[in-house]
């Protein structure tokens, strides 16, 4: 699988995958066929899910748990 980020925030979660997930997830998902792209769209739908009067709001903890929470 290419981890190669696109955007800023493919990049930001790639470094924080790469520097504070389990090796097990980072097999999984180096051997996936879950990509940056579609992790980032999964992201942007769950964001817009929390969304009122046109603003979501999430935490650091939020956006990486999202981002594991897809991988996994």
């Amino acid at each position: 699988m290419d981890l190669t980020a696109k955007t800023e925030l493919q990049q930001i979660v790639l470094d924080y995958l790469t520097s504070e997930a389990s090796p097990e997830l980072m097999t999984k998902i180096q051997n996936g066929t879950k990509g940056l792209n579609d992790m980032e769209h999964y992201i942007i739908k769950e964001m817009r899910k929390k969304q009122q009067k046109g603003v979501a709001y999430c935490t650091d903890k939020d956006l990486f748990g999202m981002a594991v929470h897809y991988f996994e």
